[in-house]
């Protein structure tokens, strides 16, 4: 029998002990755990590790730095507080403010007097910064590109200023860009230290589950095994959520063995507390159609749904990729669609019984654009270069497995 429950093994929110991997960095010998300890190695500089969602820059910061050392502060938690040093003090634990006594001695002729008075502080940078120093602690900025420009470059001016004085800072962000604040501020040109995550081969994801369950002595052939690699996406986060997931499904029917049944009622539960319901339902309807009845397309599985609720469609069809170019999402539309199913504006046998990709560009643009007005939370594409980017693999599964498509 295990010693280990599968909870101790396959850690989809923490820092998974059992089941970490890891990884070299394609562009070097070394590996990126190397990479990052040489980074904070070197004095007076930042360092900025970017990559897609979901590839593990959290726990890679966790693995080399360690818990008890890193002070962290996500984006939205700068953004929200507008004091920089205060939200880093709070998280940190440091009184924002309090009373310091001082005591001195007066000598007189005849005797000595002990006088105390007290005072009001509040905490500055400096007090932060050796805080931080004094413990070895080192501040993680995660999910950077949370914050507003405006915050992320008042940020990299605040952090220019204590790098030079052994402060240790890591951000974490998405792939930069060239007009990211961090690039634009000229003041860091050369003081920043960038390790670029690539995506997760199939090789380093089918690890987490060779590892995990030889510990847990759960069977899983190589077929099955693709089939995970398959639907995790590049991202090691859905493979330990799909681990635990069929190491709870295998624990409650007492068996050892993976089957093509058992990991299909895994992803489905996966599903369940995946919060991704407003986000489908959002691009689902639509811009306004202001009154204009929309067209409709039949699909094979008898389904009639106007051009936006088939783009969910269409980044939901085998094999799931979170790049689609433009030439893949015509051809998946293709071949979901029979025909027009309800054509206000034209006839039936009209050749635009299935939209043109000039139509379905135009499609993904509106629906980017508004995603864009909306929080953070709901960027989960991005159109670009002829090409469908899906940035959220949690949102990618759960189009795939979710039940969506039986929601009216």
């Amino acid at each position: 029998m295990p010693s280990l429950k599968f909870s101790e093994v396959f850690k989809p929110g923490t820092y998974p002990e059992h089941t970490y991997v890891e990884r070299t960095s394609k562009d070097s010998m070394f590996s990126y755990e190397q990479r990052l300890n040489m980074a904070l190695g070197l004095d007076g500089f930042l360092v900025c590790i970017t990559g897609p969602s979901k590839t593990g820059k959290t726990v890679l910061c966790e693995k080399v730095i360690g818990l008890d050392n890193i002070v962290s502060l996500n984006g939205n938690d700068f953004e929200k507080s507008g004091d920089f040093w205060g939200a880093i003090a709070l998280k940190a634990g440091i009184p924002l403010s309090g009373t310091q006594g001082t005591t001195n001695t007066v000598n007189l002729p005849a005797e000595s007097i002990m006088q105390s008075a007290t005072q009001n502080y509040v905490v500055n940078k400096d007090a932060v910064v050796k805080y931080f120093v004094d413990n070895e602690k080192v501040l993680v900025l995660d999910d950077f590109h949370y914050a507003s420009d405006d915050m992320q470059y008042e940020a990299a001016c605040q952090l220019k200023d204590v790098i030079r004085r052994n402060f240790k800072a890591v951000v974490i962000s998405l792939p930069h860009r060239s007009d990211d604040p961090l690039r634009q501020n000229p003041d860091l040109n050369g003081r920043i230290q960038f390790i670029e995550l690539q995506p997760w081969t199939d090789e380093e994801l089918i690890q987490i589950p060779q590892k995990g369950f030889q510990k847990l002595n759960v069977v899983a052939s190589p077929e099955i095994l693709s089939q995970m690699t398959l639907e995790s996406a590049a991202s090691p986060q859905l493979m330990q959520y799909i681990c635990f997931n069929l190491s709870l499904a295998a624990n409650q029917k007492s068996i050892n063995t993976v089957t093509h049944e058992l990991l299909q009622l895994s992803c489905r539960i996966t599903t369940v507390n995946l919060d991704c319901k407003a986000i489908v339902d959002y691009i689902k309807f639509g811009p306004p159609s202001r009154g204009q009845k929309r067209v409709k397309y039949q699909l094979t599985n008898g389904k009639s749904v106007d051009i936006y609720e088939l783009l969910l469609y269409i980044i939901a069809e085998n094999p799931p990729y979170t790049k689609l170019p433009l030439e893949e999402i015509k051809k998946r539309s293709d071949a979901l669609i029979v025909g027009i199913s309800e054509a206000p504006h034209i006839r039936k046998e009209s050749s635009l019984s299935k939209p043109n990709s000039t139509k379905l560009k135009d499609a993904l643009g509106k629906t980017q654009e508004r995603l864009k007005q909306e929080k953070a939370f709901y960027n989960v594409i991005e159109c670009k270069d002829n090409a469908l980017y899906v940035l959220e693999s949690l949102f990618l599964f759960y189009l795939r497995w979710s039940n969506w498509k039986e929601r009216d």
